[in-house]
């Protein structure tokens, strides 16, 4: 049982998020400073600053980075987001549907975006993607890839966690790249990005994102 002041986030005001494993519960306790966490039926609990009372016979976990055991694909078909699309048929869901035949481009404008919703939290290790095969596949090129935790209201992602830069550019002969951060990145949303001032256009035939569960 916690007797004493804990340093970080209030007991009383406890944060909660439903996650998918006991790892990514661990992690999110890390990231947020935690002194506690406990992962019970999809929703992990992290405490810090505050008193538990002695009558208390909640069980507390040690924060600790646990290994990854597995890895999976958890972007198929997952709620997409763009800065624009070119056109009807070639519009965000394209990007994370599975298939080689579809695609997404976006509409001419300056660092344009995609980005998936992962729905829930998870480790992403890896994003793997494939451009445009046919036609332009040098426009994929200056290309960030970042990973956060809470949407926000703007669609400035600068200050989410960057998982991988992509300078390019990008040929036909590369198919498949995989951008990949060994220490894992603990989010629910996947952003691909072109930072250059041109206004060629973002195009990705095929997503996919990988996460670690326990």
């Amino acid at each position: 049982m916690v007797t004493r002041p804990l340093p970080c986030i209030p007991w009383e005001a406890e944060v909660s998020y439903p996650v998918r494993s006991n790892i990514i519960c661990a992690f999110l306790s890390l990231r947020e400073t935690g002194f506690a966490f406990l992962f019970q039926d999809g929703l992990c609990q992290v405490w810090g600053r505050g008193v538990e009372m002695p009558s208390s016979s909640r069980v507390f976990a040690k924060t600790s980075a646990l290994p990854c055991t597995h890895l999976e694909e958890v972007a198929l078909n997952k709620p997409t987001e763009s800065s624009s699309e070119y056109a009807a048929f070639r519009r965000k869901e394209g990007g994370n549907d599975g298939l080689e035949s579809t695609m997404f481009e976006s509409g001419g404008d300056v660092r344009p975006w995609w980005l998936v919703d992962l729905e829930t939290l998870n480790l992403v290790h890896t994003v793997e993607i494939m451009s445009r095969q046919n036609c332009c596949y040098e426009r994929f090129h200056d290309v960030e890839f970042r990973v956060g935790l809470v949407r926000g209201t703007t669609d400035d992602f600068s200050a989410w966690p960057l998982l991988a830069f992509y300078k390019g550019p990008y040929t036909s002969a590369d198919e498949r790249i995989n951008f990949t951060s060994p220490s894992m990145i603990l989010g629910r949303y996947v952003v691909i990005q072109k930072i250059s001032s041109d206004n060629q256009a973002l195009q990705l035939v095929d997503v996919k994102v990988y996460g670690a569960y326990a």
